[in-house]
Order: structure tokens, then sequence, then C-alpha cells
């Protein structure tokens, strides 16, 4: 008799399917988050394939490692929240628990993990590069300013570089020290009276954009720790889920 774990149907729309729930006994980790209309998603983890069901209505979509890759970001909220962007069959957003990217990352494996973080990286590349040789043209009279504008440019650039031609982890340090960088500058610009007090509030954008790569950094080299073991699918319960 074939698996329940097996796609329902052949509907597919950018690597995601239509699905029916997985058997329990597949399960392999669960957990439970909010959705953009406050509907419960639980997301569940199989050997092969990974399962959104909206508690509410019980659809499910589903979709295996290249799926994931090709139509899924993660984005890290803080050190204790993410979220999956679902772009098709339609734009969803479910807000998880940190332990669920941990167990996501295990399960996309090496050679995904390295596809995924490509993709990731070079998302964002041209823009680091255009931003990066903004500071490093000389405008402006000499001063702390100009000399730590320049080295976040210098930083901003080979970050990008990096990204676009050898994406490696080490590009999210870069793009975070670069932004660490041009904050300090604008922090001690403002101190000496050299502009104006809004752009404290451009520093703290820079701030959230130095912890997110670092976040970034965590997940591709698996600081956030390897996952807890995975409880016997039976007893998967309030206590298990995120």
């Amino acid at each position: 008799m074939a698996s329940r774990d097996a796609f329902a149907s052949p509907q597919a729309d950018g690597g995601i399917l239509k699905s029916a729930p997985p058997r329990p006994e597949d399960v392999m980790a669960a957990y439970e988050g909010s959705g953009r209309g406050r509907e419960t998603w639980r997301v569940s983890l199989t050997a092969e394939r990974l399962f959104f069901q909206v508690e509410e209505t019980e659809e499910c979509l589903a979709m295996d490692r290249a799926g994931f890759v090709g139509s899924t970001r993660v984005g890290v909220l803080s050190s204790s929240r993410v979220a999956l962007m679902l772009r098709a069959p339609e734009h969803r957003v479910v807000n998880l628990p940190r332990a669920a990217l941990d167990h996501i990352r295990t399960w996309l494996g090496p050679e995904r993990l390295k596809q995924y973080q490509a993709q990731v990286l070079r998302a964002g590349w041209t823009s680091t590069v255009l931003v990066g040789l903004l500071f490093l043209v000389p405008v402006g009279p000499e001063g702390w300013f100009r000399y730590l504008g320049a080295a976040a440019g210098l930083l901003l650039v080979i970050a990008g570089a990096l990204s676009r031609f050898a994406p490696t982890r080490a590009a999210f340090l870069l793009r975070a020290a670069g932004w660490a960088v041009l904050a300090a500058a604008f922090v001690l610009d403002v101190a000496e009276g050299g502009r104006t007090r809004w752009l404290l509030i451009l520093v703290g954008i820079l701030v959230y954009s130095v912890a997110r790569y670092l976040r970034w950094y965590g997940f591709f080299a698996g600081r956030f720790g390897e996952p807890a073991p995975v409880p016997d699918s039976q007893d998967l319960g309030e206590d298990s889920l995120g």
C-alpha cells in the first residue's frame, strides 16, 4: 500500500506540492507556528519531505530538499525565532522556533545546504558591492567618518565579490563587519556634531543587519548547535512542539 507520505497530488508550483498530511509514524520532528492571518501551522519533517499544514483547514503543502532550496526563504528574526517564507503556490510566512531551523539544516544535508547558502549570498551581492563602492569614493573632509567609511566600503566590496563568485559563509562575517564599521562611523560623526541625530535610526538598522548576518553565519556554520535528539514520533505531543 502506498504511503501517505508520498505526494497525494501532482499539482506543483515552484517545487511545492499539495499533499496529504504525513503519517504520524513517518514524522521525525514537528513544530507549531503562526502565520500572517493568525492561523496555526504545523511544520513536520519526514526522511524525504517537509510538510506545511494549516491546522484550521487541514490544507497541506509538501516539498523535497530541492523544492525547499528553490522555493523557500528563511528569515532569522532573533536568537529564538525564525520565519519560513514560501513563495508558491501563494506567498506564505510561518513564524517558528529556532529549533525548527536546526532540524531543517540537518535535514537538508551538506550538499543542499551549500546550494542554499550560495543562493542566499548571491541574492544581495549587487547591492552590497554598490554600497561598498559608494563609501570608497573620498567625499568630504578627512576625518574618522571618511576613514571608517572607506574601511566599511572595502569590506562590503570584498563581501559582495565573494558572495557572487566564491560564495562562502565567511562572506556573512565580512558583511556584518562592513555594516558594523559603517554604523560606528555614523555614531562618531553624530557625536562630533557633524550630522543630525536622526541618523541614529539608520545606525539601528545597520546594527540589526549585523545581527542578521551573524545569525546567518551561525546557521550555515552549525553554530546553533546540533538539534536535540528527535523524539519517537508516537510521543510527539505538546511538549515536543516548538
